[in-house]
């Protein structure tokens, strides 16, 4: 792997609305009041966060809603400005985050991208996101191995898929918060499971990308079944797919 990874952070925060909360108030909440907040964040140090997307779910499953927030550092979230906002909160925002259904935060620190691999410049933004969340075994071979199998094979793969534009990966810093729980179509309400160690964001122009050639070598090679099978790296492991909803950026809260 390269010797230099990013030095920001991911907040990444998935959740589901429930019954009890409307899908309006829901919105106007978290586009209008939420996110605004966090980005007009100032600290001494500049604003702890960069960027925010949201997305919804476009594979039927639930949480239905994941909002990633760059960090300027995968700290940020330790410093005063950001902290005092728990002590702070509306009337408003305060029913919305006693209403939720499920709410997880956690922190996840960037590992530096595969060596050799050319993405789509940052103003390029994919309309869809697969998120995969991994749980490894607790042994650094294994470890070593699913990070090589990454890197020299699996996003070199991916990059040559049809509507990939690029693939980002992750460790993890913190679990902040997890509560209540998620609800999954036809089976009811079901505790998740812990958040995984790693977790990778792959963005897509369109989901016609899954039904390509490319795609389909690149998730059924042998290096992938030796760190994914049995007796591999990974001892779990979640697939996700979302849809791009809306981008707020630091030039956008400065206008604003």
């Amino acid at each position: 792997m390269s010797s230099s990874a990013p030095t920001t952070g991911l907040l990444f925060v998935y959740t589901e609305r429930g019954s009890a909360i409307s899908h309006d108030d829901f919105e106007e909440w978290y586009n209008d009041e939420h996110i605004p907040l966090r980005m007009n964040l100032r600290g001494p140090a500049g604003p702890p966060f960069l960027s925010c997307t949201r997305w919804t779910a476009a594979d039927g499953k639930s949480p239905h809603h994941l909002a990633l927030y760059t960090l300027r550092t995968p700290d940020a979230i330790l410093e005063p400005p950001y902290v005092a906002l728990a002590t702070s909160r509306t009337p408003c925002e305060q029913d919305v985050l006693n209403k939720l259904a499920f709410l997880d935060r956690r922190v996840y620190k960037p590992l530096p991208p595969a060596p050799g691999v050319s993405e789509a410049p940052p103003s390029t933004r994919g309309k869809y996101v697969s998120v995969v969340e991994l749980t490894i075994r607790n042994d650094p071979a294994a470890e070593a191995a699913l990070n090589e199998w990454y890197d020299a094979e699996h996003v070199p793969m991916l990059a040559r898929v049809p509507g990939w534009v690029r693939s980002r990966r992750f460790v993890a810093h913190s679990v902040l918060s997890v509560t209540g729980t998620s609800v999954v179509s036809d089976t009811g309400a079901m505790p998740r499971a812990a958040p995984g160690k790693y977790l990778a964001i792959h963005e897509w122009e369109s989901l016609d990308a899954f039904e390509t050639e490319e795609f389909k070598k690149a998730t059924s090679t042998e290096g992938r079944e030796k760190v994914m099978g049995p007796g591999g790296a990974v001892v779990r492991h979640e697939r996700r797919v979302f849809e791009f909803f809306r981008a707020w950026d630091q030039s956008e809260s400065e206008s604003g």
